[in-house]
């Protein structure tokens, strides 16, 4: 602050918050990833929307989006339905174009690829310093063992965990994370059960997912090492869908991304 009385500018301390390990890996699975909407209407309260999540990603041929099948066919359906409306978005983060090209889709698999323009790249995280600001570089190919940590992160879609940040950014999400472990591998992927799950705390009123995490397709999950002292996350897939079975305590179905190509292409068989 400034002093104006003696000219002189002075430092007010604040108390400096140690984060959990918890909210440290919260924190960084966070920046990976960011709201996928796509709709249209002529204002914010007349928007039908249907939304997911996007996994930012860059295996060294440039920036994608990694997201869920079924997200990005309800994209491309949408597109060709709307393609002719002037209000018809869609939105990453707070970079908009209804234009972006599929990549590659495997429904089977339920993953695909979406292009990012370069000049995306500083919209997509919309002036949040905590969402969509870095690419993953890196697929995890080693080996998964039954009850290891998963944490994953999406953007549920229900309406109360949807606000209104401004007149040019129609949608944003509050956040869900989880942490879990894992109860089944298979091929492709992988089954997980979460017992603690973080919610954004910013808001005034309780935001509870409810029936099935709608919204969270898409999101980024890195397996969890841990020594006692340091933690190390490394990315194996997006989640695809889940149920909760009680309050806080969710399963959920990760599809592994041991099948992708640098280019975003999907192989037919893992390698």
């Amino acid at each position: 602050m400034f002093d104006t009385q003696k000219g002189v500018r002075t430092l007010t301390p604040h108390p400096y918050k140690i984060l959990s390990i918890h909210e440290q890996i919260a924190n960084h699975v966070l920046k990976h990833i960011a709201p996928f909407v796509f709709g249209h209407g002529s204002d914010y309260d007349s928007y039908e929307y249907n939304s997911g999540t996007a996994t930012l990603i860059d295996l060294g041929c440039g920036p994608l989006v990694l997201t869920c099948e079924h997200v990005a066919t309800s994209f491309r359906q949408f597109k060709e339905i709307h393609k002719d409306k002037i209000n018809a978005q869609l939105y990453i983060g707070g970079a908009t174009g209804i234009d972006h090209k599929i990549i590659a889709w495997d429904e089977e698999l339920d993953i695909a690829t979406l292009q990012l323009t370069k000049d995306e790249l500083s919209r997509i995280p919309n002036g949040h310093n905590l969402y969509g600001t870095k690419f993953i570089n890196e697929v995890y190919l080693g080996p998964i063992k039954k009850n290891d940590v998963v944490v994953f992160a999406g953007f549920p879609s229900q309406p109360t965990w949807r606000y209104k940040t401004g007149i040019k950014n129609l949608f944003a999400f509050h956040p869900c994370v989880c942490f879990s472990e894992i109860v089944s591998i298979n091929d492709d992927y992988i089954i997980c059960q979460s017992d603690h799950i973080i919610f954004e705390k910013k808001t005034s009123h309780q935001l509870t997912p409810i029936y099935d995490p709608a919204g969270m397709s898409g999101g980024a999950a890195f397996l969890v090492c841990h020594n006692g002292i340091n933690f190390s996350c490394s990315f194996i897939g997006v989640i695809s869908e889940g149920e909760f079975l009680a309050q806080n305590c969710l399963s959920t179905y990760v599809m592994l991304a041991k099948r992708l190509n640098s280019d975003g292409t999907i192989r037919e068989n893992a390698q």
